[in-house]
């Protein structure tokens, strides 16, 4: 984005113009940051901002030092990716359940309408 607004042509337009500044100023801190965490200075907790592979292995580590090993071993398994797929699962046989009974109504009352027709 810096390249990108920061160009010749760009900064032409007032909005360019700060919007690098403050792009710029907060890839300092970051960069700041980031040398922080590198070096050891600063230390992330759990409650920093990581992804969730990096907050899963914060807690195993947490874990395997206090030797909660069923905690340990519930992490290690993983096995709450599945659920969610199987949920959408049964939602989607529970519609086509629903749909199917639909159509059988309709057919039947198309078939009780048709008798009726005939039969005037």
């Amino acid at each position: 984005l810096i390249r990108k607004y920061g160009s010749a042509e760009k900064t032409m337009i007032k909005i360019n113009t700060e919007l690098v500044s403050i792009l710029e100023e907060h890839r300092i801190t970051l960069q700041q940051e980031l040398s922080e965490v590198q070096s050891g200075t600063r230390l992330l907790t759990e409650d920093d901002f990581l992804g969730p592979e990096t907050r899963r292995m914060m807690k195993l580590n947490k874990l395997k030092r206090s030797n909660d090993q069923a905690l340990i071993r519930d992490l290690k398994n993983d096995e709450y990716g599945e659920f969610f797929p199987k949920l959408e699962k049964k939602i989607r046989e529970k519609r086509i359940l629903q749909k199917r009974g639909e159509v059988h109504q309709e057919e039947r009352w198309r078939k009780r309408r048709l008798r009726h027709l005939t039969h005037q």
